[in-house]
């Protein structure tokens, strides 16, 4: 039960503050300015890649957990806030009445309330930490007397002050519940938190060069009015008050502040994409972080790593976990524990497999038989050449390539002469990977190819938390022991499809608009399944796409929202035909388990804006005639299109 509940933990929250025991520094931590720099920080990144981990990370709970041990005083000259509005809440304080001034300051002292009470917690920590200080930090001593400008009954001892603030926290939930029943309270201004960081700052000497950073986390959650308030903090932002921001992709959607200036980009803030950063690293981070799950779930795991090391802040240690060697030790581990098929293997497997291969001889005999063969099918079924034999009969279904000419190959081939199957034109190696997809799903059966660590990096693209979650489907219920300390390729690919579906569900709830997001996915899904289905295998692993011709304002604003919620990734055009420029759209690979379709990027298709304006917003009667058209004419043996699309509402 321990080990699932330790795994089982993929969220951030489920973690509390304090995690300096939890989180492993990112082999992309050095390089993050923004730990030097009193300039505001703009943090973006998709869900799951860490962004929310390394704000808490970043704050007073866990800079100055008691668990910290070797902490100086050096510490204390950056002092983190963090700060996750409650959205829910922060909704209520809108379009309430025509008097939206009053909304506006009520939203500021909701957060002046929220703030002043971590920046006193976080006195709190400090003083529970293991800095040694020369002369304790009594907080019994401090005076906040100076506060009494902004409301004469504020108290001026610090643990009647925390008293205070909580009682002004609800007494202030509770009038914007009743603001027609109540009378309005005192709002206080962004300035009461300046004055309080003053008095701090002014009482206690270890502080002096303390600056306050606030990370402030989920902005696209927040609306227009509210956006532009914290916009202006982060504009205007000096020290010892810096505010921060993190947000998904494509939700920096308001610049302006609440005065007639615009939030500018270098001149206010530095950007810093998590995803971008952590990508070079991601196998070997999502391996360690692995690694140290199995640990901490007192599994008879030897470990190949100082498991401390992944907590430490030394540049040294750091640089030594991005070397070649530690990556390979690392990486190996975790491979033997969640192995694979090599294509070869996988090949051999399949022939050797009764009702896998009678498939591949009958698809071998129907392609000769449309063809108008000479030859029968023993002439070309050769068991000893699986991956061949795999090619085969999409190879046989290509009017361009003639049945004699394959025949001759397969001669080269066993002759071990230059052929096609294995040389420049490497058919096999071209091919394999679809063809061996197809198979599967014509039997449906789970496929192999969905296991291995390598398949999970792959799946997951970035997001430690699907990466964990394909982990703990995998792990959770099998019975290990110290000699045989490993998940099958089979159990992989059972957890995957579970994964995958569970997954692909929760896109419903990915936003005000997460039921038009799912049934987009289902749609494009379908898409990518009836490519698979082509027999010809022509243009295998079809999983991405670009459009032809310009959006309307309504299908871009859509499409932002799909890459917003990394439901779809936005890369730039990586090959070109005819001089192409743009972006295409890659389906989130976490999905493709259910859909059965490749999670490696391998080909693109073409979709007009007409077509993703189908896509995304007509009735199914009209995507229908879509798919139909152009998807389903080199299709066989399709399962019900309506089948596809049970409880989608």
């Amino acid at each position: 039960m321990e080990r699932s509940t330790t795994l089982a933990k993929n969220r951030a929250e489920e973690f509390g503050h304090d995690l300096w025991q939890d989180f492993v520094i990112p082999p992309y931590f050095v390089e993050l300015e923004m730990l030097h720099s009193r300039k505001p920080s703009v943090i973006i990144g998709g869900r799951g890649c860490g962004k929310t981990m390394l704000l808490r990370y970043l704050c007073h709970e866990s800079q100055f957990s008691n668990k910290r041990e070797n902490i100086t005083e050096d510490s204390l000259n950056k002092i983190g806030i963090y700060w996750k509005i409650d959205t829910q809440f922060a909704k209520i304080m809108t379009k309430r009445g025509e008097n939206t001034d009053l909304w506006s300051n009520a939203f500021i002292h909701m957060g002046v309330i929220a703030l002043a009470q971590e920046i006193l917690k976080s006195l709190e920590s400090i003083r529970t930490s293991n800095i040694r200080f020369e002369v304790p930090i009594d907080l019994s001593s401090l005076d906040f007397n100076p506060l009494n400008g902004f409301d004469p009954n504020i108290p001026s001892d610090f643990i009647n002050l925390k008293k205070y603030l909580r009682n002004s926290q609800n007494s202030f939930e509770t009038w914007v519940s009743n603001y027609k029943k109540l009378k309005e309270p005192i709002f206080f201004p962004i300035k009461f938190i300046k004055e309080l960081i003053c008095i701090i700052k002014e009482q206690i000497s270890q502080l002096k060069s303390s600056d306050y950073y606030v990370y402030i986390d989920e902005y696209e959650n927040l609306l227009h009015e509210q956006k532009r308030i914290v916009n202006t903090w982060v504009k205007h932002s000096e020290a010892p008050l810096i505010f921060n921001l993190a947000m998904k992709r494509n939700a920096f959607d308001e610049r302006m502040t609440v005065g007639n200036e615009q939030i500018v980009k270098i001149h206010d803030y530095r950007e810093f994409d998590i995803e971008i950063l952590l990508d070079k690293y991601y196998d070997v981070f999502a391996a360690e972080i692995l690694l140290l799950r199995l640990k901490k779930a007192n599994l008879s795991l030897e470990i190949p790593i100082n498991i401390s090391n992944l907590f430490e802040l030394s540049s040294d240690i750091i640089k030594s976990r991005q070397t070649d060697e530690y990556k390979r030790i690392v990486i190996n581990k975790v491979q033997k524990i969640l192995p694979t098929y090599s294509q070869k293997e996988l090949s051999i497997a399949i022939i050797q497999d009764s009702t896998l291969s009678k498939k591949i001889r009958s698809l071998i005999e129907e392609a000769l038989n449309r063809r108008g063969a000479i030859h029968s099918l023993d002439k070309y079924y050769d068991e000893k050449y699986p991956e061949a034999m795999i090619v085969l009969p999409a190879l046989l279904n290509r009017k361009s390539i003639s049945t004699e000419d394959l025949l001759e190959e397969l001669s080269l081939l066993k002759n071990n002469k230059d052929n096609k199957f294995t040389g420049k034109t490497n058919w096999i190696h071209n091919n394999l990977f679809g063809c061996t997809l197809f198979i599967y799903n014509k039997l449906n059966r789970l496929c192999p190819l969905y296991s291995g660590f390598e398949t999970f990096c792959v799946m997951s693209r970035g997001n430690i938390r699907h990466f964990l979650e394909l982990c703990l489907k995998s792990i959770a219920n099998i019975n290990f022991n110290a000699e045989s300390f490993f998940v099958t390729p089979k159990e992989q690919s059972a957890a995957t499809k579970q994964v995958s579906t569970s997954l692909l569900k929760e896109v419903k709830a990915l936003g005000p608009q997460g039921n038009s997001l799912y049934a987009f996915v289902i749609r494009l899904g379908t898409i990518f399944e009836y490519c698979r289905d082509n027999p010809l295998q022509s243009e295998p692993e079809q999983n991405h796409f670009d459009i032809e011709g310009n959006l309307s304002l309504e299908a871009q604003a859509f499409l932002d929202e799909l890459v917003k919620w990394s439901v779809l990734y936005e890369e730039k055009l990586t090959k070109r035909k005819n001089e192409e420029i743009g972006v295409e759209y890659i389906l989130n690979p976490i999905y493709s388990a259910y859909f059965n379709i490749s999670f490696r990027k391998k080909r693109r298709i073409t979709i007009t804006s007409k077509d993703f304006m189908t896509i995304a917003f007509e009735d199914f009667s009209e995507y229908e005639k879509l798919l139909r058209k152009k998807y389903q004419k080199n299709t066989i043996e399709q399962k019900s299109l309506f089948d596809l699309f049970n409880g989608l509402t």
